[in-house]
């Protein structure tokens, strides 16, 4: 099975002396589920944008809904990626009415962007960077700016692309609880560098027995 392996990834931001990202390499299976966390600072919004600076065909989805948003009409932020790319009409046009059914918004092409909720800004996003059929999806806790209906919605969709399209998936998210049970395995970061990366079950054991229990335990659900 295809893997990914991102290898001695450093990042530094100007200015700055100490690195946000310090040598962070990790393997990622094709259709696997990484939930990547850390306390605020850890580096992990900093980890995807380089995931995605260095692979671009990646897709990426952003924490703030509005930000990613481009054009006025649903039909023509679906569009808009792969006009970028020339592809043909009718193939283009093909592929935004087999996204739009599988996410159940066919009745929005025709709608305003900037008239739809946040929940429906997010689905908006997420069809766009689907429809260009990447095999490997960044997500940065794009629920964060959400209602809890429409964060849980959101979240539903993304564990069905996993399951159902093979999409490997690596998602930043603050609702854990929610996603904790469907992923494949954690990577915890920790002052720029990997704390820990395995399954669930092993990720928890090991930060129990570590000396940050305390740091992870003040985000982690609260059967752990």
């Amino acid at each position: 099975m295809e893997a990914y392996r991102f290898e001695n990834i450093s990042y530094t931001y100007p200015g700055e002396k100490e690195p946000a990202l310090d040598k962070v390499s990790f393997t990622v299976t094709q259709g696997e589920f990484v939930v990547v966390c850390g306390a605020s600072g850890s580096g992990k919004t900093t980890l995807l944008r380089q995931l995605k600076e260095q692979n671009p065909e990646f897709g990426f989805v952003m924490q703030n809904p509005q930000n990613q948003i481009v054009t006025d009409k649903v039909y023509h932020e679906l569009a808009f990626g792969m006009e970028s790319y020339g592809v043909e009409q009718e193939k283009m046009w093909h592929a935004i009415a087999e996204t739009a059914t599988y996410f159940g918004m066919e009745h929005w092409l025709d709608r305003d962007t900037a008239l739809l909720s946040g929940g429906q800004m997010q689905l908006v996003n997420l069809a766009s960077v689907l429809v260009m059929n990447p095999k490997v999806l960044l997500l940065d806790e794009p629920t964060a700016q959400l209602d809890p209906m429409a964060a849980t919605e959101f979240i539903e969709v993304v564990k069905r692309l996993n399951s159902q399209m093979g999409i490997t998936v690596i998602l930043i998210e603050q609702r854990l609880e929610e996603v904790l049970a469907a992923c494949d395995s954690m990577l915890v970061l920790h002052k720029g560098r990997v704390a820990a990366y395995d399954s669930v079950k092993e990720v928890f054991s090991s930060i129990c027995r570590s000396g940050l229990s305390k740091e992870y335990f003040s985000y982690m659900p609260s059967y752990v």
